[in-house]
């Protein structure tokens, strides 16, 4: 939250850096996700887990900023949601991930959840807009 303000403060400033270490950027972020989901152990590096983010982050921000001339139907939809994305995304995957056995969870399988889990919500958060109309805001942010 804090860092979307540092982003949105300095923009032109993070963006070259991103742009001039996006390889070296690739490259930490996958060998950190590797770490965490290779390594039963890591998954107690709070550290680890929340640089790996701050690398996706900013990998998803280059290749936003590469096609920001590009218009998306989805994209749109989900910076409408963006909020309710940011407010319930994590008890919702991991209400989603309970529904999968313990033993087929693994970095690969977390990772389809977690996506079909945002793609879900992206459904849900617009159908409460579309039923409740101006009273889903408090319910779910947006």
């Amino acid at each position: 939250y804090l860092l979307g303000f540092v982003y949105a403060r300095e923009k032109a400033l993070i963006d070259s850096v991103i742009a001039k270490f996006r390889f070296v950027i690739i490259a930490c972020a996958l060998a950190l996700y590797l770490l965490i989901h290779l390594y039963p152990f890591a998954t107690y590096l709070d550290f680890a887990i929340s640089l790996q983010r701050l690398m996706m982050i900013s990998v998803a921000l280059y290749v936003l900023n590469k096609f920001k001339s590009l218009r998306s139907p989805f994209l749109d939809r989900l910076a409408t949601t963006s909020f309710t994305l940011y407010f319930m995304h994590d008890i919702y995957f991991h209400g989603a991930l309970k529904l999968l056995p313990k033993a087929y969870r693994n970095g690969y399988t977390e990772s389809v959840v977690f996506v079909l889990a945002v793609l879900s919500l992206v459904y849900i958060a617009d159908f409460l807009r579309l039923k409740l109309g101006k009273y889903s805001r408090p319910l779910i942010g947006s």
